[in-house]
Order: structure tokens, then C-alpha cells, then sequence
């Protein structure tokens, strides 16, 4: 067996954290090598170290047999070695074209001077795009792309450097189920060219799916190599986490209570005046989980943003019961403030983006929709004793890992932000609804289990909770009546007691009966 990539003995610290402690892993040439793991394992330290990016503490690298050291990505460039990060890193307002060609060697239309001949590039990027079926116009702006355009732009950018190893990290957490069956076949017929892969992924089935070799990391170390042949999915999850996990919920019969929350007749259109919702209709009542189900970009997002006071609608009435035997109140289009103060709480699908401050540290995040609480008159000056006692609690109750309450956001990994997310809306006082969207999109197995039964927690406490998800098990697992939303309409709902998946299924694609 020819190895394309050999690493041994690899070692990084940060303050407090070891993230890679003695990792040794090697990638044989044309073979897909899974790297699996918690968010927070080290996968993502691991694969920037192979990349140039991250220097190790220690450890040894080969690359064909031959030892390298790396001061950038530039100099694992030279030597085939190209990376897709989770988070793209594509300038929008470029062409496909303009974000491949950038940064590397191109030659000007007239020589000396500084005009490119962008036509021969974007036929260059034209063959390379139909040889491997990266199917995508190389004229487009990457804003003007999806998610899965996006990440076949990112490719397209490995494949022109002619890279002989290709790192993907995480590369199915932004995919819907097509898109990582299309991503999939490219892989395979990439390795059928002589390409070596390196794959990470906490998503245990695709893992199965993709893999030749698949290596487990636990708290930064590995823990096992396996076959695909040698394993399986529930194995995995348990050596990952490093205790027997249970995929089911602890669902109770539920005790509803009043009915809590009226949408009535909800339209909006987004920025380019596309109509994203029409004419929905919503009851949610204490104590019940209702499931809105869906294929992405069916309104999911504008519903939850709608509801929460993240985006104006156009014409209907959002109505919530602020007291038990109360009337009514209008909250049609009240602030995201308003909201909150109301007890709505919001798990974003987006999290990095719309779910915390980037710069902020966990305290100041885990603060900020409870601000009030943590500052002091008459000057507004913030308790940092206090935030930092209520962001060590969190980071016990909710198994952030991190360094400690100051630790700046950002540098959390993507579950662990996640976890950060929930922690927050959660402990929102008084959370009288939840409207949770996608909240395990993108999260492992230990993490999906956690937040599925704080959510069941929270039902059982009587929170209603309106539950936005791609993923039609978790929408069948946890909620006690299930609505889909399609082009923008809602169909349902229907009791969650002997659902039709068939029928579900019809209407997710627009089928309305039988």
C-alpha cells in the first residue's frame, strides 16, 4: 500500500485545552480515510495541522514517503495537499472564476499588462467542472450560489491547483441529503483518478457510506483505526463518546395546557421581494411540541425569524397569551427585544452567524439576552462575577468545551457553540416558547441526544415549543403534531400518534393527499 500522507506522534496545546495529544494517522493513495469524533475532538486542529495552517508542538509529517515541515498553507500547496474548511472561504462578490483563479499564477491577455483574460479561465474551469460533474457556472457570483455551489466552487479551487491529497472538514454540515449524495459520487470518482482524501465527520451513516479507513478521536487522541468492513454506526458512536448511547428520547404523555400562540394568516417576501410565506396559520399550546417539517428553503427560516421578531411580515397577525386566563396580545411585527422580554426564545440554524457574537466570550454571550440582570446602575457597568458564575454553570450543565467563561467564542468549535446557543435560549426567565430551528443540524450523535431530551425537559415543564427541522426523524421522534411547509404553505398539521411517512413525505414534495 502506497501512503500518500503519514503522520505521527502529532501534539498541539492551547491554554488549558489539549486539542491533539500524540495522533498518528496515515492516508493511503486514492482511498477516503474518515476522520470521526465529538465536536471539540480535535478533528478540525488535526486537519489544519496537515494543511499548513496550525503549527504542531510536536509530531512528524511525510508526504509520499518524504518529511515536510509547514510555515503556511502555501507551502502544503506546493507539495498537493489542498483544504475545504467547514466555513467557506469564498469572496461573494467574486465570480466562481475570479475565487479559483485568486491567488495563484495567472497569466495577463497582453503581456505587461494587468488585464486577465478571464474567457480562457472560465472555459479552463468549464472542463475540470464537467470531468468530475462539478456542475456550476464559473460567470456566477458565489452570493448568488448554494451552499452546495458553494462547496463545489471550493473543490473546483483544489482540483485547479492539481492537488494530489484533499482535506475536507465537516464538508456535509451546510448539505442537504441530495447534495451529500452528489458530494459523495465526486469523492468517489476523484479517488478513482489517484486522489487521496481525508474526510471528517461527526455524521456516523456517511461516515459508513464514504470511508475505506475510518479513525475515531476522543478528547484529542485517537482511540481506534477501523475498516468499514469492521464496524459499525452504533460501535462508532459509542468508542466517540466513550459510553453506550442511546438513540431514543425520553418522550412522556403530554399534559397540554392552554393554547399559548396564534399565527394567523402569515405572509412575508424576502429582500428581493420573493415571496417566502403565504397565508400560514399556526395554534401552539403549553406543554406541546409542534413539528414543521420540510425540505430547506421552503420559509422554515422566514417562519422562526417571523415569530421571533427577527423579520417583519407582510400581512397577518402573530397573537401570544401573556398570562394564564389572559387575553391575547398583538405582537404582530414587535421587535426581536420585544419578543424575548415576551418569552420567546430562539435556537438560530445559524449559529456562528445569528446565534452569538463572534468576539464576544462566552460570559458576554451567554449575558445578552438577560442583560439587565448582569449589569448595575446607575452607570450600566457589567457583574463580571456574577456572568462568570453563571457561564461556569453552563459550562458543566451543557458540556461546553472551553477554557473557561472568557474564552472568546469564535475559537469554540461548531458544536460547542451550538451548545452555547442552547444554553443561553434556555435559561431565558420566563421562556414561555422555544422555537427551536434545526437545533442538531450539524452536531454529533453524544450532542443530538442532549438536546432532544432538554427539549422534551422543557415540554414537560409546560414551554410550548414550535420545532423548524430538516431532519423528518427527529421531527417524527420528538413532536407531538407534525406541519410541513412547502413553497412557502403550510399542509397540516397532523397527530404524531401513527403518522403516514409516505404522506409526509408527498407533501414535502407538494403532494397534499394520498
Amino acid at each position: 500500500m502506497e501512503l500518500a500522507l503519514e503522520a505521527e506522534g502529532i501534539t498541539k496545546r492551547y491554554p488549558g485545552v489539549i486539542a491533539n495529544a500524540n495522533v498518528s494517522i496515515t492516508l493511503a493513495k486514492a482511498e477516503i480515510h474518515t476522520l470521526v469524533g465529538e465536536n471539540g475532538a480535535g478533528k478540525s486542529t488535526l486537519c489544519k495541522i496537515l494543511y499548513g495552517e496550525t503549527r504542531p508542538d510536536s509530531g512528524t509529517i511525510k508526504i509520499f514517503g518524504k518529511p515536510v515541515s509547514f510555515r503556511s498553507p502555501s507551502d502544503a500547496l506546493e507539495l498537493g495537499i489542498g483544504m475545504v474548511h467547514q466555513h467557506f472561504r469564498l469572496i461573494p462578490s467574486f465570480t466562481v472564476t475570479e475565487n479559483i483563479i485568486l491567488g495563484t499564477d495567472m497569466p495577463t491577455a497582453i503581456p505587461g499588462i494587468s488585464i486577465l483574460n478571464l474567457e480562457s479561465f472560465d472555459k479552463e474551469i468549464s472542463e475540470i467542472s464537467e470531468r468530475f460533474g462539478l456542475k456550476v457556472d464559473p460567470r456566477s457570483k458565489v452570493e448568488q450560489l448554494s451552499s452546495g455551489e458553494k462547496q463545489r466552487v471550493e473543490l473546483l479551487k483544489a482540483l485547479y491547483r492539481d492537488v494530489k491529497i484533499l482535506i475536507l472538514d465537516e464538508p456535509t454540515s451546510v448539505l442537504t441529503s441530495s447534495e451529500v449524495t452528489a458530494l459523495f459520487s465526486i469523492l468517489k470518482q476523484m479517488v478513482e483518478t489517484g486522489l487521496s482524501i481525508i474526510f471528517t465527520t461527526h455524521k456516523l451513516e456517511e461516515a459508513m457510506k464514504v470511508s475505506n479507513r475510518i479513525t475515531v478521536l476522543r478528547d484529542g487522541c485517537v482511540v481506534t483505526e477501523k475498516t468499514v468492513q469492521e464496524t459499525s454506526p452504533r460501535e462508532l458512536a459509542n468508542l466517540m463518546i466513550g459510553r453506550d448511547v442511546s438513540f431514543e428520547v425520553r418522550k412522556h404523555e403530554r399534559n397540554l395546557g392552554l393554547e399559548i400562540l396564534r399565527a394567523q394568516h402569515i405572509s412575508l417576501t424576502d429582500e428581493t421581494k420573493f415571496r417566502m410565506l403565504t397565508d400560514v396559520s399556526i395554534q401552539l399550546r403549553e406543554g406541546e411540541i409542534l413539528g414543521i417539517a420540510g425540505i430547506a428553503g421552503n420559509g422554515q427560516r422566514e417562519l422562526a425569524e417571523a415569530i421571533t421578531g427577527c423579520r417583519p411580515i407582510d400581512s397577518g397577525r402573530i397573537l401570544m397569551k401573556m398570562t394564564a386566563g389572559g387575553e391575547f396580545n398583538d405582537l404582530t411585527n414587535h421587535s426581536a427585544k420585544q419578543m424575548i422580554e415576551a418569552g420567546i426564545g430562539h435556537i438560530t440554524d445559524e449559529p456562528l452567524r445569528t446565534g452569538i457574537v463572534a468576539d464576544f466570550s462566552i460570559a458576554e454571550n451567554l449575558a445578552l439576552k438577560g442583560i439587565e440582570e448582569f449589569s448595575q446602575p446607575p452607570f450600566g457597568l457589567l457583574k463580571e462575577k456574577k456572568m462568570n458564575e453563571v457561564a461556569n454553570e453552563a459550562i458543566l450543565e451543557f458540556s461546553i468545551k472551553a477554557r473557561g467563561p472568557n474564552q472568546i467564542s469564535s475559537d469554540l468549535s461548531g458544536g460547542n457553540i451550538q451548545r452555547l446557543v442552547v444554553a443561553r435560549e434556555l435559561s431565558l426567565k420566563p421562556l414561555k416558547i422555544l422555537v427551536a430551528c434545526n437545533p442538531t443540524k450539524g452536531v454529533d450523535v453524544a450532542l443530538t441526544e442532549f438536546i432532544r431530551n432538554k427539549i422534551l425537559d422543557l415540554r414537560e415543564r409546560g414551554t410550548a415549543i414550535l420545532l423548524i427541522s430538516e431532519d423528518l426523524d427527529e421531527i417524527l421522534a420528538v413532536s407531538d403534531r407534525i406541519a410541513v411547509l412547502f413553497n412557502g404553505k403550510l399542509m397540516g398539521p397532523i397527530e404524531n400518534e401513527k403518522p403516514d411517512i409516505k404522506m409526509i413525505g408527498q407533501m414535502m414534495t407538494g403532494v397534499s393527499d394520498g
